[in-house]
């Protein structure tokens, strides 16, 4: 539970920034809404998974759609800022 509670502060900080970023920024975007909702969901099946019977590759999954989700933010507000 502990390696489990450590992933759960890796990714999500760059979730925190973007997420930082678009309410400062005002930019209101039904993409980044939905992808930040599946971004929340992948964390929590990723730290369900890891906890329970840990598969790796089951756990790779969930992170990389993760992963998926903050690249897709990003671009998003890069695009929208352009």
């Amino acid at each position: 539970t502990t390696r489990n509670f450590n992933n759960q502060f890796e990714l999500p900080v760059l979730f925190y920034v973007v997420c930082t970023l678009f309410i400062s920024l005002n930019i209101q975007s039904e993409f980044a809404l939905y992808t930040a909702i599946v971004f929340v969901i992948s964390r929590y099946l990723h730290a369900v998974i890891h906890i329970s019977y840990n598969n790796v590759m089951h756990r790779m999954i969930s992170f990389f759609i993760g992963f998926i989700c903050i690249l897709a933010m990003w671009v998003n507000l890069l695009i929208i800022q352009s």
